[in-house]
């Protein structure tokens, strides 16, 4: 007897040591973690226990057998008849190490049995942030690409450029205008999920930098080459306009003056009229009937009737 138990105990701890693992499983998904017995059965213990962070959450003692001993797992665990656990509805908190224990048919603990437990969130959007440097020295731009993703804990991301590939969260790279447009895929990757996304690079050297500096020049040019012109306009023009404004002010004067003093003779002397005016001046017919009329006397015509007398 004693020789049974010594190898039932050397079968479990080999079966214990080999069977170690880690299980992978995603948010919402199921998964069972096995008890690793081997060909023994469970009425071949005197108890068999599950802990998660060394608290038991199910367990088979004296024949009868209780799960969801713990809040966090309550309806979500379910034994099997070699006491493999199944757990439904995961959760990120349901990560960590879970361990089989138990005694045997005469009292001996067995060895323990531990399962890592990973439970992932599926990944389903993949990030690239890139940013693209103009580098006047090499006359090529510097790109900065880093890869992120949905889903917890973090994935593993690999690039793919062209036949160049390399297993990284970020990127780095020289590009020169010659190349053109390039397209770089990331891809993400963990447990549970893999997913892409590509994004498309170019190198100018006209970019937002280059854009505001010859803005800025060409603005500051612009005024400059006014000013010139305003000043060489001022230095030819200048005499001349002053001589112009001196010359219109001196006959504005002159006229003035004359003006005034022939208000004043006239003002002084006495008034003329209309046909004094006229009649000082020679004036020579305008019209036909001036030219007939202009010699005639200006005594009334003989009347006819003087005739008849």
């Amino acid at each position: 007897m004693p020789r049974i138990r010594t190898l039932l105990f050397i079968i479990i701890c080999g079966v214990c040591v080999a069977a170690d693992l880690t299980v992978n499983g995603s948010v919402g998904g199921t998964v069972e973690l096995p008890s690793a017995l081997g060909s023994l059965k469970v009425e071949d213990f005197q108890s068999l226990r599950w802990k998660f962070k060394n608290i038991d959450i199910a367990e088979k003692l004296s024949g009868q057998t209780e799960v969801n001993l713990h809040a966090q797992f309550k309806r979500r665990l379910q034994l099997s008849p070699d006491f493999s656990l199944t757990v439904r509805e995961l959760r990120l908190e349901d990560s960590g190490e879970y361990h089989r224990v138990g005694r045997n048919s005469v009292g001996l603990q067995i060895p323990t049995y531990t399962i890592q437990l990973q439970v992932y969130e599926n990944i389903t959007v993949v990030y690239i942030q890139s940013k693209v440097t103009w580098l006047q020295v090499n006359h090529s731009c510097g790109v900065h690409l880093v890869c992120s993703s949905s889903g917890n804990p973090e994935a593993s991301f690999s690039w793919t450029k062209g036949t160049h590939t390399e297993n990284s969260k970020e990127m780095h790279f020289f590009l020169s205008p010659e190349e053109g447009d390039i397209s770089i895929t990331c891809t993400a990757a963990n447990a549970v999920s893999r997913k892409a996304t590509n994004v498309t690079i170019g190198c100018s050297p006209t970019d937002w930098k280059m854009f505001l500096y010859i803005g800025l020049s060409a603005a500051v040019s612009l005024t400059l080459i006014s000013l010139a012109v305003y000043c060489c306009c001022r230095r030819h023009r200048g005499p001349a306009a002053d001589a112009d404004r001196d010359e219109s002010t001196v006959y504005s004067t002159v006229n003035d003056r004359s003006i005034r003093q022939s208000h004043e003779s006239d003002s002084q002397n006495s008034p003329i009229t209309l046909y004094e005016t006229i009649g000082e001046q020679n004036v020579k017919p305008q019209t036909v009937y001036d030219r007939v009329d202009f010699n005639r006397s200006c005594a009334p015509a003989p009347s006819p009737l003087k005739k008849v007398l």
